[in-house]
């Protein structure tokens, strides 16, 4: 009965493979679903990496050439929260408008970001205009935590330099929705209630406002190039913060799985079976690779071989990537690559760390790509390393490298 009901169910998950890999093939070249610029410039996302995004974009005198459209849009957002929070509005707006004109020299920016504060901390964005400052804690991520006195420290600065200024100052505190208050070791509680009462302290979070602040940005550009920019970094914090669906296979299988309860009940039976599969197919590409080192006689492992004392090959997992390369048998201090090894491999990239002077990813976040353990089974992976070890062995086997 299961393996019936397991073959219907694998039927129809693979048409609908199929009609989506069709639409694709259609519709790709138009729509590039799976493109997003972001991918190409960052291996992750961090704090600095978004901060100096959201920076950029508030700064009327960067590239994006809208003025200040941005920077209104984000003031209005901050006296949106205050007033959500039974505060009276601030005129921001038309203060840094002002500012922001008086102050367009080179030798002074309105937006800075890692802006130095006292306690050698610095604040992730600070804007400044004649008559108010505005401090910006980033935490991108809900389990980062904040540093003793970190807020307490930053509003301490940020009264400090705002004096003489009319309205003053605030910090915004910009977390995920579900991270809650600051730390009451980075600010004590009675502190955190009086600054979020007197609203020098605003709580704001990606989900709620940052996102569609990015949203009112794409609406307001003018410039298409810019425009689409800001789509790709709205797409990324969707994905990011609200699981936002992309036109995906596991989409496909997820929607199929809740259709019913027997659906569900299969799919799941697949996931456990699953990762049994990669277990006997990680067990498998071993036994490849050791009888790859046993036919080629490297240093490999356990195995000794030729005039090497200081190198063996390399193959593994780093951080969810299969990776293969050079291993030094004690780190070294200053990294040296082995560019005469490189050199047989003409358009490959290789990276050089303390322990690998030879490092390259041959396949990246495995457990979410079929590909990898697919190539295991038909003997790929096995066949790049056999290539990769043949070529620098009967080069270079003989040298103590």
């Amino acid at each position: 009965m299961f393996e019936q009901e397991l073959k219907i169910f694998l039927s129809v998950v693979r048409t609908k493979f199929e009609v989506l890999d069709e639409m694709r093939s259609i519709y790709s070249k138009t729509l590039a679903p799976d493109f997003n610029a972001l991918n190409l410039f960052y291996d992750s996302v961090n704090e600095n990496k978004v901060s100096q995004l959201i920076a950029f974009f508030l700064d009327p005198e960067e590239s994006h050439a809208q003025g200040d459209v941005f920077l209104q849009i984000f003031l209005r957002e901050l006296n949106a929260i205050r007033k959500s929070r039974g505060l009276d509005g601030i005129d921001f707006t038309t203060d840094f408008s002002v500012k922001v004109e008086a102050l367009a020299r080179p030798a002074r920016r309105s937006v800075t970001t890692e802006a130095p504060s006292m306690a050698a901390r610095r604040i992730d964005i600070l804007l400044e205009s004649q008559d108010a400052l505005i401090g910006i804690e980033n935490k991108i991520y809900d389990t980062t935590d904040d540093q003793p006195k970190q807020v307490e420290d930053y509003l301490t600065y940020l009264c400090e330099r705002s004096r003489g200024k009319k309205n003053g100052y605030c910090l915004l505190y910009l977390a995920p929705k579900n991270k809650g208050l600051p730390a009451e070791h980075s600010i004590s509680a009675d502190s955190r209630e009086r600054h979020l009462k007197d609203g020098t302290l605003q709580l704001g979070n990606y989900e709620e406002h940052i996102i569609p602040m990015i949203r009112r940005f794409v609406t307001s550009c003018e410039a298409e190039r810019v425009r689409a920019f800001l789509g790709d970094f709205e797409s990324k914090l969707k994905q990011m913060y609200l699981k936002a669906p992309v036109m995906n296979k596991n989409e496909l299988v997820v929607k199929y799985a809740k259709e019913s309860p027997a659906n569900l009940g299969l799919c799941i039976e697949i996931g456990i079976a699953s990762e049994a599969l990669k277990k006997r197919l990680g067990e498998d590409l071993d036994k490849q690779l050791n009888d790859v080192a046993n036919e080629i006689k490297i240093p490999f492992g356990d195995k000794t071989g030729g005039a090497w004392k200081n190198l063996r090959f390399y193959a593994g997992y780093e951080h969810e990537n299969f990776c293969i390369g050079l291993l030094r048998t004690e780190p070294d201090k200053e990294p040296s690559r082995l560019e005469q090894v490189e050199d047989l491999f003409p358009g490959d990239e290789f990276k050089c760390w303390p322990w690998w002077p030879l490092h390259k990813t041959l396949y990246s976040n495995i457990n979410a790509d079929a590909q990898f353990w697919m190539d295991i089974e038909s003997g790929k992976v096995k066949e790049q390393f056999r290539q990769f070890a043949k070529t620098i062995w009967d080069k270079y086997g003989d040298d103590d490298l």
